[in-house]
């Protein structure tokens, strides 16, 4: 077989391969079917072609009832939380109290290192006391 003849075969072995999955997303997109009542649902796999439809999804399972699922994309979807129905993250609050508490502590104890328990003179006055000067001052 001369090499054209192989390139040829190969690119009409792709085609036809992508033809047909093609022809099975678009198949599995365009099928819905409904729950059978009699049946113990565990899972209900959804493909769709942009975010809005996922969004649109989203909101009818939200609206069924459901109370444990979860949307997998490849890139984040914004509003989708809402879609969902979900509330609103207390993990940032958790970060930021841990933030300012560490930051806290850490200048209460480097002042109490430098300055109560080993004195460290700089510049011939004791650690932040232009700081406090400047507070008494006001």
């Amino acid at each position: 077989m001369s090499p054209a003849k192989k390139k040829a075969t190969k690119k009409t072995a792709k085609k036809s391969a992508k033809k047909a999955a093609t022809a099975v997303a678009e198949e599995s997109v365009a099928k819905t079917a409904e729950p059978d009542p009699g049946v113990d649902t565990h899972a209900i796999i959804g493909v769709y072609e942009t975010p809005a439809d996922a969004m649109h999804a989203a909101e009818r399972v939200r609206d069924a009832g459901y109370k444990c699922w979860d949307v997998h994309t490849p890139f984040p979807v914004h509003g989708m939380d809402g879609a969902m129905g979900l509330k609103h993250s207390k993990v940032g609050w958790f970060g930021f109290l841990g933030g300012v508490s560490g930051y806290t502590l850490g200048m209460i104890m480097i002042y109490w290192m430098n300055a109560v328990d080993y004195r460290i003179v700089v510049g011939g006055k004791p650690m932040l006391q232009n700081i406090i000067e400047k507070a008494r001052d006001e």
